[in-house]
């Protein structure tokens, strides 16, 4: 008796290995991609970022997600096939609700920034366009320091976010002549 209860828990891990190794052999056989996959974009010219300060958090997020798609980031302009330039960032804090007592309880937090894309010739290649990403959040007046520090944390989201919603809309500019 006791080998045959053997022989069917053997038979329940032979089978969902199968099950297994042919759903792998599905999925590896497909198109299918994880989303967010880029790998059929082609990368921009030679670019170089321009209107914002390089240590601004979006201005660092843009040369990384550039240059992970394979963009070559360049520092001086006369060196750049595409200038893609940043402006009217802005950062902003609302109240979004109050307690019965006064009390803030909620937060919007809001990054917007300005921005377009010229060839090396000057020629507008994408016009002025705006990147806004907000996030609500709530707040605890016992506890200042955490949600200070989770404010902090929501903002490096919207800048990524906004790099992230940024590089997309670059990716559908035509860069052929």
């Amino acid at each position: 008796m006791k080998s045959c209860g053997r022989h069917r828990q053997f038979s329940r891990a032979a089978v969902w290995s199968v099950c297994l190794i042919s759903l792998a052999g599905i999925f590896d056989g497909c198109t299918y991609r994880l989303r967010g996959s880029h790998g059929a974009v082609a990368p921009m010219p030679a670019t170089v970022i321009e209107g914002l300060p390089a240590d601004r958090p979006i201005v660092m997020q843009m040369r990384r997600l550039l240059r992970g798609s394979g963009t070559k980031v360049v520092d001086e302009p006369d060196q750049a096939e595409a200038k893609l330039i940043l402006r009217n960032e802005t950062q902003e804090r609302r109240v979004l609700s109050v307690g019965t007592t006064g009390k803030v309880r909620e937060y919007e937090l809001h990054y917007g920034l300005l921005f377009e894309v010229r060839d090396k010739d000057g020629k507008l290649r994408l016009p002025q366009q705006a990147i806004d990403v907000k996030r609500d959040f709530s707040f605890d007046g016992t506890d200042v320091l955490g949600k200070e520090q989770e404010q902090q944390m929501l903002y490096d989201d919207l800048h990524h976010e906004a790099a992230a919603a940024l590089l997309q809309r670059l990716q559908a500019i035509s860069w052929s002549p």
